[in-house]
């Protein structure tokens, strides 16, 4: 999505092409996160440094991390 073309978004995500994953469609406001954790498997994927890593969520209660982690369990064992 390009925030840029919509004032209200630009306002938010300062002009950033914003990417969306159909998979975590139902996950608003955290589009920055979501990215960052695609960012990260895609990494791990190829074998880079974030293989060795842990992806720790952390976050206000409320703020999705156990419904994005019930999401990546879910994706994963497809």
């Amino acid at each position: 999505v390009d925030t840029a073309l919509e004032p209200r978004l630009s306002r938010l995500f300062s002009n950033r092409v914003i990417a969306r994953y159909p998979a975590f469609e139902e996950f608003y406001g955290m589009e920055d996160a979501i990215e960052q954790i695609v960012s990260y498997l895609k990494h791990a994927a190829q074998g880079l440094e974030e293989k060795k890593q842990i992806l720790y969520l952390l976050g206000p209660v409320g703020g999705g991390k156990s419904s994005l982690a019930e999401r990546l369990k879910a994706l994963m064992q497809r």
